[in-house]
């Protein structure tokens, strides 16, 4: 979580990003990384596109992260969205 923190005037908003692994019964974990905010590298992502037609996007991560920040990964929400286009 590289985001300017509250309270605190930053020159850039920063970025925060998501390592995802999503397992499905019987086939091999699904690894990416997505981010949300200012990009630094040409390979950072918003969205992914996940079985051809369904694609994840970050929405938000919670709470932003504060002056003194105390905040663990693992008390953050992450909010992902989920949109399926109808396959032809």
């Amino acid at each position: 979580d590289n985001r300017c923190p509250k309270g605190v005037q930053c020159i850039h908003a920063g970025y925060v990003s998501v390592d995802l692994e999503i397992d499905f019964v019987g086939e091999d974990p699904y690894q990416d990384t997505l981010t949300k905010g200012v990009k630094l590298e040409p390979d950072q992502k918003s969205f992914v596109v996940f079985y051809g037609n369904t694609y994840l996007t970050l929405e938000s991560v919670e709470p932003a992260p504060g002056f003194e920040d105390s905040d663990k990964p693992e008390d953050q929400i992450v909010t992902l969205s989920v949109t399926r286009h109808a396959v032809e």
